[in-house]
C-alpha cells in the first residue's frame, strides 16, 4: 500500500454508507474533488482542474464517518493509502484504484438545518435493539450540580 496525502477537498455528492451482504460489513465511500494546477500549453497558462479520488471505507471506522454525516459540498482534509481491486466478469477485467483514508477531518461544513440521516439497522446483527445499548437514542444528562 503507497500512503498518500494530506490532501485536501470538497465531496462531490452525499457519501453512501450500507451494509453490504452477506457478511453485513458497514462500508461508507463518497468522491472528493481536489483542485490541481494544470498547464495549458495552447494558452501557456496555469489552469486549476479538479482530481476525482474515490474514498472508501470498512468497519468501524465506517460507521464513525457515517455518524459525522458530512454532506456534498463539505470540504476535508483526508490522509490515507492508495488500494485497488481487480473485478472479472467473464474475460473482462476492470481495475480500480481508491484511497482508504485513515484520517478525515471536516474543514469546513455547508451549513445545514437538517438533522442526521436515519442509520440503517445491520441485517447481520443478532438480536433486536433492545440488545444493543448504541441502538437507542442518547437521554439528556443534568449536570451534577
Amino acid at each position: 500500500m503507497i500512503p498518500v496525502g494530506p490532501f485536501t477537498g470538497r465531496l462531490s455528492r452525499d457519501p453512501e454508507f450500507s451494509y453490504v451482504q452477506p457478511s453485513g460489513a458497514p462500508r461508507w465511500s463518497a468522491t472528493v474533488a481536489v483542485s490541481v494546477p494544470r498547464y495549458n500549453s495552447q494558452t501557456r497558462n496555469e489552469e486549476v482542474g479538479a482530481l476525482w479520488i474515490f474514498l472508501q471505507v470498512w468497519g468501524d471506522f465506517a460507521e464513525e464517518l457515517f455518524e459525522r454525516n458530512y454532506q456534498q459540498g463539505d470540504e476535508l482534509a483526508v490522509t490515507g493509502r492508495l488500494d485497488q481491486y481487480t473485478k472479472t466478469e467473464g474475460e473482462k477485467k476492470d481495475t480500480k484504484t481508491h484511497v482508504v483514508p485513515l484520517f478525515i477531518q471536516a474543514l469546513r461544513r455547508k451549513n445545514r438545518t437538517a438533522s442526521a440521516p436515519p442509520r440503517q439497522q445491520n441485517p447481520a446483527a443478532a438480536g433486536g435493539a433492545g440488545d444493543d445499548p448504541w441502538g437507542q437514542a442518547p437521554q439528556p444528562l443534568d449536570p451534577p450540580f
